[in-house]
């Protein structure tokens, strides 16, 4: 039985999944800072080569590494009604991600080979499950509702800070985990990630951070390199214009919002096949926010064109209103009033009558604070329930 293949998915087909459903909160207040719950957060030192980095993680979380990888089966399985192994088949014939992969990312196949050997899984199951937003754009088209980032340019004493709420399916959340990179040719890395995954976002030891929110109403490309290897591909950089200049350069597999920042300043580009637009709410670079919908890119998803047109609906204005960057607009004004503290509050807010910033699927809530000696404060879920944790380098 074969899946449907990139943009040929009916609408149809699109409803029936109920990928674009957005999930239901309860609007409840926070707990106070003495009633936050603790959650243990691993951190898996790796170093060596890319292939034995991704070994020792592979190795070191085998069981949790299969576990997670079994669930992201099952859950294709639920959304598109085959068995794991055909869909992973299908969705390999169909795409071609690993030429640029390999140009633009040199080793990070080798490691996740390496994560593939360690845990004992085909190389072709721990791959894919690399692909989330790829699939999610080019397997059954959708909208997901996920992420929300904040950042701050430097000012005065304040340094630069990069912030995001990491929002996704539940089955990645059973394990909090901080994968720390030391290498020999590069910054060394630290990036939140689930066990089997090279990392979702970060921070490295130059202090250039980077978050991500995905923008699935955007035109993917088939041969472009994938959101989570742009993500590590950023953390490779030394400051911000080199990392803009390669984010700017690199072919986009799926449309995304990234978040970049270094002790200079931060910006945010919508990125896409066929664009890369900076977003600048402020209008002097001095901070930025970002939710799920493009708000300067127009390099639609043609399967987004035809679901704005069935329901009557302009692109730009999108298939229905984000609570989310609502609540952001509201509280984000000034770069003076954006601090460690506010943004902090701001993403673990649930009080705001358009609906919770901190959701059900926040798996960590990720603040990058990037002076001259760059730290991470971690709230392993939402932070409206769990205290913030700090790390570094």
């Amino acid at each position: 039985m074969k899946i449907p293949t990139l943009l040929t998915v009916t609408l149809a087909s699109c409803i029936a999944s109920l990928a674009c459903a957005q999930v239901p909160s309860i609007v409840a207040e926070a707990p106070s800072r003495d009633e936050l719950q603790h959650r243990d957060v691993r951190v898996l030192e790796v170093s060596g080569t890319p292939y034995e980095r991704g070994e020792m993680h592979g190795r070191a979380l085998a069981a949790e590494v299969r576990e997670i990888i079994g669930d992201f089966k099952r859950d294709l399985e639920r959304d598109f009604g085959v068995d794991a192994e055909t869909f992973i088949t299908a969705f390999l014939e169909t795409t071609n991600f690993m030429p640029a992969i390999e140009k633009w990312t040199p080793g990070l196949l080798d490691e996740v080979r390496g994560i593939a050997d360690g845990a004992e899984l085909p190389f072709e199951e721990v791959y894919v499950f690399q692909l989330a937003d790829e699939i999610w754009s080019m397997g059954r088209w959708a909208l997901r509702e996920k992420c929300t980032a904040i950042a701050v340019s430097r000012r005065g004493d304040q340094p630069t800070i990069v912030a995001q709420n990491m929002d996704i399916p539940g089955f990645y959340q059973k394990y909090p985990t901080l994968l720390c990179v030391r290498r020999d040719d590069g910054p060394d890395t630290l990036v939140l990630t689930c066990p089997g995954l090279i990392g979702v976002n970060g921070m490295n030891s130059d202090a250039v951070a980077v978050a991500c929110n995905t923008l699935l109403q955007l035109r993917p490309s088939l041969e472009g390199v994938p959101c989570l290897f742009v993500v590590r591909g950023v953390l490779e950089r030394s400051n911000l214009a080199d990392a803009q200049a390669w984010l700017e350069r690199i072919p986009h597999a799926v449309g995304q919002n990234y978040t970049l920042g270094d002790p200079t300043g931060a910006r945010a580009f919508e990125c896409s096949a066929g664009g890369k637009q900076r977003f600048d709410p402020s209008g002097d670079g001095s901070f930025t926010y970002h939710t799920n919908h493009p708000l300067v890119s127009r390099d639609w998803h043609p399967d987004y064109l035809a679901r704005c047109e069935t329901q009557g609906r302009a692109p730009e204005d999108g298939l229905y209103a984000c609570h989310r960057f609502e609540s952001l607009t509201a509280r984000v004004t000034d770069a003076a009033t954006v601090t460690v503290e506010s943004i902090q509050q701001a993403l673990a807010s649930r009080d705001d009558a358009r609906g919770p910033i901190s959701g059900d699927w926040t798996y960590g809530c990720t603040v990058f604070v990037l002076g001259e000696e760059p730290e991470l404060l971690l709230a392993p879920g939402r932070a409206d329930v769990y205290g913030f944790q700090r790390f570094g380098f």
